[in-house]
C-alpha cells in the first residue's frame, strides 16, 4: 500500500469523529462512580450506560506524557450532562483531554445484545491507534478549568 493510500484510509476512519466529535471536560469521578476494571473502557462505559447512569461516549483520550507531548488512545467513557467526561477506567482521569462521539443507549444495548464478545468499540475499531489532533487542541478554555 502506498503512503498516500494509507493517509486516505486513516482520514476515512476518522470521518465520524470529524463530523460528530466534540470535546468533553474531564472531571473527578462523582460519588458513586468508583474505579472499575483497567483496560476495559468499552465494557465499563457500556455497563454504566445500560444501567442508566450516563450516556456512552467513544473517541480518543489524550494523555500528557511530557510538557508538550500527548499520547492519543482510543477510549470510552460516559457523560451525564453532555459536557463533562466521567471516566471509571483511568485512575487519573481528570488529567486527560477527551474528544468523542455520543451514542444512544439503544445503540449500546443493541451491540451488547447482538455480540457474544466481552465488549467492543461501537466505532468497531475504526479509529485504531492513529496520530491525530482534533481542532483547537489543546488550546481551549475548558482545559484551564480542571475539576
Amino acid at each position: 500500500m502506498r503512503f498516500n493510500d494509507v493517509i486516505a484510509e486513516q482520514k476515512a476512519k476518522l470521518a465520524p469523529l470529524l463530523e460528530r466529535g466534540r470535546y468533553y471536560r474531564a472531571i473527578k469521578r462523582p460519588k458513586g462512580f468508583g474505579i472499575r476494571k483497567a483496560r476495559q473502557c468499552y465494557y465499563n462505559a457500556q455497563c454504566l450506560t445500560i444501567e442508566g447512569r450516563g450516556r456512552y461516549i467513544e473517541g480518543i483520550v489524550y494523555c500528557q506524557i511530557r510538557k508538550d507531548s500527548w499520547l492519543d488512545i482510543p477510549h470510552a467513557w460516559i457523560t451525564r450532562d453532555g459536557e463533562t467526561a466521567i471516566d471509571v477506567t483511568l485512575k487519573d482521569a481528570e488529567q486527560h483531554i477527551y474528544f468523542g462521539i455520543e451514542f444512544s443507549a439503544k445503540e449500546v444495548a443493541a451491540l451488547c445484545l447482538n455480540d457474544a464478545r466481552e465488549s467492543q468499540s461501537l466505532l468497531n475499531g475504526s479509529i485504531g491507534f492513529v496520530m491525530w489532533t482534533p481542532p483547537n487542541f489543546p488550546a481551549l478554555p475548558l482545559f484551564s478549568q480542571r475539576g
